[in-house]
């Protein structure tokens, strides 16, 4: 049997009408044109399947390249997604087709299912890849192997790694095989779809276990949300001001359920219409221009960032808030932000590897050389220094 990939979200809670955990932007497409609602018989205690397609237009790209070659026919296409809402036990599950994961309210389920589960389940000798932030320099870092590791390996060593993504064999005495966890499951066998429901008590099991404590995994646990509402509020505050003051405490990443990088981004909310090839804070700042001065917490929330893509994916947004990646002290206590959450660094882990930092500084043993720097002449043409002198002389 060939192998198949099958992808999985948990919700919070169970509801009575399906509908509820589908964005607004979905649920107002339900029983138009290009929408289909099935019910589908002997899957869980019910379930329900929603496809949706999009109006037929040319491709994003295509367009652009008409403009640069009238003669070029353009060809229309509709892209399509679908997601299969699932009672199973006392859990509701959603499984998610083509770009289907776009369709859901991810306020309503659980943002460390994959995870955990993943943590749970996956042997920590046979990891395959791992994604992490760095939320102190703000770096998305990603370690993948062709050969199976083992968790230590991968360099987990950082009080401020934030491990998002997991990949890798399940260990022996699990019937699932391989997994990829972070916000959603992804399961990877020989499967077919009514497979799913009767392994979804067992993913479930593994996703409240804390056997995970027992093992190399357990790192995970030096990173603590912070559920107190003040303190969140004090955070944003130095956070702002941080941004104000234009220190480098914080940058802009993609969130963690956004599943591609667009190839352009622009902002909702400073008034200006330009896009960026890149995300990046200092281009929000310049956006801003002089009304930076009066953002303030309220601010992170109403601005928005819009990721432009140049397939038949439809643009997507998110809000500053979502963005910020960074870390900032308050209290004496360390803290970092990823994805809109704010988490709490454990102290003793944090001191640990800060001792261990200070023990690799080293002090300059000869005078510090001076910063190279970047001469310009008449026509606005930039040379650094070294170029210059050697030009000079040739």
């Amino acid at each position: 049997m060939a192998r198949s990939s099958y992808t999985l979200y948990l919700a919070k809670d169970v509801r009575g009408d399906f509908s509820e955990y589908l964005t607004e932007n979905a649920t107002v497409r339900i029983g138009t044109s290009g929408h289909q609602q099935i019910n589908v018989p002997n899957f869980g205690e019910r379930a329900v399947l929603h496809v949706f397609r999009t109006a037929s237009d040319a491709p994003p790209w295509m367009k652009k390249l008409k403009t640069r070659v009238p003669e070029l026919v353009l060809f229309e296409r509709r892209s399509g997604a679908a997601v299969l809402i699932a009672e199973v036990g006392a859990n509701v599950v959603v499984l998610t087709f083509a770009h289907g994961w776009m369709l859901l309210d991810e306020k309503k389920f659980v943002a460390d299912f994959g995870l955990l589960v993943a943590v749970n389940a996956l042997d920590s000798s046979k990891l395959k890849r791992l994604e992490r932030s760095n939320l102190g320099d703000a770096m998305q870092g990603v370690a993948q192997s062709p050969f199976q590791r083992d968790f230590r390996s991968f360099g987990i060593d950082d009080a401020l790694d934030l491990v998002r993504k997991l990949s890798g064999e399940t260990s022996q005495g699990s019937s699932l095989d391989t997994l990829t966890g972070a916000r959603s499951l992804k399961i990877t066998g020989e499967y077919v779809l009514d497979d799913l429901p009767p392994l979804i008590p067992e993913i479930v099991n593994l996703y409240q276990s804390k056997d995970y404590q027992n093992t190399p995994f357990s790192v995970l646990d030096f990173v603590r949300p912070v559920v107190d509402r003040v303190l969140r509020e004090n955070l944003l505050q130095k956070t702002v001001e941080s941004i104000k003051g234009g220190e480098d405490r914080f940058e802009l990443g993609l969130p963690s359920t956004t599943e591609a990088e667009g190839v352009s981004f622009s902002f909702v909310g400073p008034g200006l219409r330009r896009r960026y090839p890149d995300l990046l804070l200092r281009h929000y700042t310049e956006a801003m221009g002089a009304k930076l001065a009066n953002i303030s917490t309220e601010t992170l929330s109403d601005h928005k960032i819009v990721s432009q893509f140049d397939d038949d994916r439809p643009s997507m947004s998110w809000t500053l808030l979502k963005s910020i990646v960074g870390s900032i002290s308050l209290n004496q206590e360390r803290y970092a932000i990823n994805d809109g959450q704010w988490y709490r660094i454990d102290d003793t882990f944090r001191q640990s590897v800060e001792q261990e930092f200070a023990n690799c500084v080293k002090d300059w043993d000869t005078a510090q050389p001076d910063p190279i720097r970047k001469h310009y002449d008449k026509n606005k043409n930039g040379k650094l220094e070294r170029e210059k002198r050697s030009t000079t002389r040739g």
